[in-house]
């Protein structure tokens, strides 16, 4: 069994800290790449929801004026 203490130094080889090294740059790649795509779908999600607004109010003033069209008629 290997003791280890405070002043004791473990080595590693080259390969290992090349697959760890790459391991933690193809995880903050995969996170910025989360992150920006979660950014562009919040403003796609933002822009969808001013043109329901949109859309919302334009369907209110065509009802007021079948409204009025149909209180002629009649």
């Amino acid at each position: 069994m290997i003791n280890i203490a405070e002043n004791t130094r473990l080595q590693i080889s080259f390969g290992a800290l090349g697959v760890v090294l790459t391991s933690i740059a193809g995880g903050a790649i995969w996170l910025s790449v989360i992150y920006y795509t979660s950014e562009a779908n919040a403003k796609a999600i933002i822009s969808i929801g001013q043109d329901m607004d949109v859309l919302h109010s334009i369907d209110r003033r065509l009802s007021k004026i079948e409204g009025y069209i149909e209180a002629k008629e009649n």
